[in-house]
């Protein structure tokens, strides 16, 4: 995930145009917030379970990174939009997985 002063750079000397970074914050947002909204996460935690969720979350963030190491505005979108499905899967269950272990 690339943000702030780090993003940038990266878009401004890398990928050549700094307004890029509307399209990027974009692809993180929506894909998490469509997974949130459409339930993919609770069918999820209901067929798999919460730790099993949660680690597919990191694998999907993990595939994210990997995506974006390559500097091509694609490449960097989908990675973005990969990272936001697996914050998604975080943002739903990591407060619940905190309750469970307070018990």
């Amino acid at each position: 995930m690339i943000f702030g002063s780090m993003a940038i750079y990266f878009l401004r000397d890398v990928l050549g145009n700094a307004g890029y970074m509307t399209q990027i914050s974009y692809a993180k947002l929506v894909p998490g917030i469509l997974c949130c909204l459409f339930g993919i996460v609770p069918i999820a935690n209901a067929k798999l379970g919460k730790r099993k969720v949660l680690v597919l979350g990191s694998l999907f963030q993990v595939v994210g990174y990997a995506l974006m190491i390559v500097p091509n505005l694609a490449f960097v979108l989908i990675g973005n939009a990969v990272y936001g499905i697996g914050g998604a899967f975080f943002g739903v269950l990591l407060g619940t997985a905190t309750a469970d272990v307070a018990d």
